[in-house]
């Protein structure tokens, strides 16, 4: 048979008037569903006045993710820009309804958003001013003994209350070491060359070192030695006071202790007599180079005293800098950036969205008037 004798592809007529029997069982079906949604379509609508629609478009307010139960302020947010947009656009569809919506919620988030910087910028402020050595540590340019003394006359304590002195009288005390190049061959040369330092030792560092003595043992019956083997040994002390002092000063902070460790770490006279106090005298040399050695310890403590109000100085601009550069981590910035910039698409999107229905808005049927007889 030849393909032109062969009939076309759908040219066969279908039984009972050209329509099968599936079809009409499907017609049928179709029919029944549309029957009730027709019935209920009138009566889901929506709001017709704009004073429903204003209150509709709270209902995500009330139970959707910006629930007061979730983020209280920020349903209030939402709320108040909800009912702002409303009234300015006075929306006429449920989709204007939605966009209103949604720009209101991108307005909260970004709002919440910068509150939060500023907490996270606010506690990072509160963390400098609490921890002094924060600041410290960016002061690298001074030795850490130096930070530390800096740290503790900061803080309103002073490390120089063992030597029974404070920062001015100590100052002094070291301009008298310092101008006097000579030797120390007895201990009148130390009456006569230094009296500001003897003055010092046989008054209130002997009545400081007593009293603590005292306090150590009591009623314990201390006798003083005589002549120059007191203002020795009353040196000697002091020294070993400063060394100690200096020593504690030049651990880590977190391993340097409280200041009341500081004090009980410099020794008392007790601890420091001499261990032979029958041996021969020195000779001029060799007591110039005792003396020199004692000596040495106090300057030193002297000098780093008088550089603490460099260091405080460095310290406060340092801290006023650091302060109002104060901000959130790398981390957490990069984060909130993205937030950010994610919100804002989403915002610009929903009011260009709104801006795009209102221009397409269908115009409102009006009734025709009665006709009077």
């Amino acid at each position: 048979m030849a393909s032109k004798d062969l009939p076309k592809r759908g040219s066969v007529k279908r039984a009972s008037g050209g329509k099968a029997e599936g079809s009409n069982a499907g017609a049928n079906a179709a029919g029944a569903k549309a029957r009730p949604v027709a019935a209920v379509r009138p009566k889901s609508t929506g709001p017709k006045t704009v004073a429903g629609k204003s209150r509709s478009a709270l209902n995500a307010v009330s139970h959707g993710l910006t629930s007061a139960r979730v983020l209280p302020d920020e349903v209030q947010m939402v709320e108040a820009f909800t009912r702002e947009l409303s009234d300015y656009y006075q929306p006429h569809s449920p989709l204007e309804v939605l966009q209103i919506q949604r720009i209101a919620f991108c307005r909260a988030k970004l709002a919440r958003l910068i509150d939060i910087e500023w907490a996270g910028r606010h506690l990072a402020r509160s963390e400098i001013e609490r921890k002094p050595e924060l600041v410290m540590a960016r002061l690298d340019q001074y030795p850490l003994r130096l930070r530390n003394l800096a740290r503790l006359f900061l803080a309103g304590e002073s490390p120089l209350e063992p030597l029974g002195l404070d920062a001015a009288r100590f100052e002094q005390i070291n301009r008298e070491i310092d101008a006097y190049p000579g030797m120390f061959s007895s201990p009148q040369d130390l009456g006569e060359k230094l009296p500001a330092l003897v003055s010092h030792l046989t008054g209130a560092y002997a009545a400081g070192r007593k009293k603590a003595r005292e306090k150590l043992s009591p009623g314990a019956n201390f006798s003083r030695p005589s002549g120059g083997s007191e203002i020795e040994s009353l040196l000697r002390s002091f020294s070993n006071s400063a060394e100690s002092i200096a020593n504690r000063l030049t651990a880590d902070p977190e391993a340097r202790g409280t200041f009341e460790e500081l004090l009980k770490s410099v020794r008392t006279p007790e601890e420091l007599t001499p261990s032979n106090a029958s041996a021969a005298p020195p000779s001029a040399i060799q007591y110039d180079a005792l003396i020199r050695q004692y000596l040495r310890p106090i300057a030193y403590l002297a000098e780093d005293t008088a550089r603490v109000p460099v260091v405080i100085q460095s310290y406060e601009q340092t801290r006023e800098w650091m302060l109002r550069s104060a901000d959130l981590t790398l981390e957490d910035a990069d984060r909130m950036m993205k937030y950010q910039s994610m919100l804002e698409r989403r915002l610009s999107t929903a009011i260009g969205e709104l801006i795009e229905l209102q221009k397409h808005r269908r115009p409102q049927s009006t009734a025709a008037p009665k006709a009077t007889s």
